[in-house]
């Protein structure tokens, strides 16, 4: 789910740019720990409005691939139990 989601940001031509770019940072270093202010140089943004473009531009995409897996949950042979 979560390579789905990340490939999905980042090969989608809708999303901004500069989100992409930071997606694409994160996945090459997956090892790295990345501030926000880090990250947010790379694309010359200020922390807190990188912040508010990725929450606004991946919530989205994110949302579709959480369905996807609840639709898969409900395909599911049998019940499912808590």
């Amino acid at each position: 789910m979560l390579t789905w989601a990340t490939s999905e940001l980042d090969e989608a031509s809708d999303i901004d740019a500069r989100v992409r770019a930071v997606i694409s940072t994160m996945r090459r270093s997956m090892g790295e720990q990345w501030s926000m202010r880090a990250l947010s140089k790379t694309v010359n943004l200020s922390a807190t409005r990188l912040r508010q473009l990725f929450k606004k531009e991946t919530a989205p995409v994110l949302f579709a691939g959480f369905l996807l897996v609840l639709g898969a949950i409900d395909a599911l042979p049998g019940e499912m139990t808590e």
